[in-house]
C-alpha cells in the first residue's frame, strides 16, 4: 500500500527498542500523512496532584491513612531525618510494601511483597532479529 496514496488513512509505527530520533521521525511522516487525528490519536499527559513526602508525613500523623502502600523504595533510609519515617509510617492501621529487599522499610510493614527482579521472570521477548525466543529476564 503507498502511504502517500493513502493519506489520512496510513499509519507509521516505531517500534519500542527504536530510538527517540526514529519515534520523531515516525511522527513527523505520520503528520505529514494526516494521520494525526486520523489514525493517530494524541492524549495528553495527565496532571497528577502528586505531593511531598512531607505532606503525606502530615496525613500519616494526623491519624488520616488507613492502608498506606509503598511500591519499591526504602523511605525508612531515604526520608528526611526530621520526618521520623519509621515512626511516621506505623502511623497508617495498615503498611503494605512491594520491594527488593529485606531493608530498613521492610521491618516497619505488616505486609511485604517481595519484588521480581528483572533476571528472575520469564517472558517472550522478541529481538531485532525478529526470531522469537524464550528468555529469563
Amino acid at each position: 500500500m503507498d502511504l502517500a496514496a493513502n493519506k489520512g488513512n496510513a499509519l507509521v509505527v516505531a517500534g519500542q527498542s527504536q530510538p527517540l530520533e526514529v519515534h520523531l521521525l515516525a511522527h513527523a511522516i505520520n503528520s505529514a500523512l494526516g494521520a494525526i487525528g486520523n489514525t493517530v490519536t494524541l492524549h495528553p499527559v495527565p496532571v497528577t496532584n502528586a505531593g511531598t513526602i512531607q505532606q503525606l508525613a502530615s496525613v500519616l500523623n494526623a491519624g488520616a491513612v488507613n492502608t498506606l502502600v509503598i511500591l519499591g523504595g526504602n523511605p525508612v533510609y531515604n526520608a528526611p531525618a526530621d520526618l521520623n519515617w519509621a515512626v511516621t509510617q506505623r502511623k497508617a492501621k495498615t503498611v503494605v510494601r512491594l520491594g527488593y529487599y529485606e531493608d530498613e522499610t521492610f521491618a516497619q510493614t505488616d505486609w511485604h511483597f517481595p519484588a521480581t527482579h528483572y533476571l528472575e521472570s520469564w517472558a517472550m521477548r522478541s529481538p531485532a532479529m525478529v526470531r522469537w525466543s524464550r528468555c529469563n529476564r
